[in-house]
């Protein structure tokens, strides 16, 4: 529709939202251009949070569900959403932040050795099978 000039409306958006959990890749891979669309022509337009009774504006929270197609099962839908993040300038910094703290930080934090674990009590690990019905009364 867009691609062939008609205008898109707000209610759009909400469908395209929803069609992000479809259960076929392509109705995924559309909606998420949809919602990409949408955040460049209404970038400003005030929308509900998802899980509250919060605005945010459109382009956040586009940015938001965009970020969460990172988790999806099809390799190409994830792509088209890195793809299409790359492109998105307007959104505020305190979802960039938000985002770099949730994802990227957690990446870069340095991982225990099990030894290292195992001096603080962390570990769980198989049994070495040496003690055979230990736990048989």
């Amino acid at each position: 529709m867009h691609q062939r000039g008609q205008q898109l409306e707000m209610p759009v958006y909400e469908q395209a939202c929803s069609a992000l959990h479809d259960d076929y890749e392509r109705v995924r891979f559309l909606a998420v251009e949809l919602v990409w669309i949408m955040s460049h022509i209404y970038p400003e337009n005030m929308v509900k949070a998802p899980y509250s009774d919060e605005k945010l504006r459109l382009v956040d929270d586009a940015f938001a569900y965009i970020c969460n197609m990172f988790n999806d099962s099809s390799y190409k839908v994830r792509a088209e959403a890195a793809r299409l993040l790359g492109s998105m300038h307007l959104v505020s910094d305190s979802f960039l932040f938000q985002t770099l703290d949730k994802k990227l930080m957690s990446d870069l934090r340095r991982k225990k050795s099990l030894n290292e674990q195992a001096k603080e009590g962390f570990v769980e690990e198989f049994s070495s099978g040496a003690k055979w019905a230990d736990d048989a009364p």
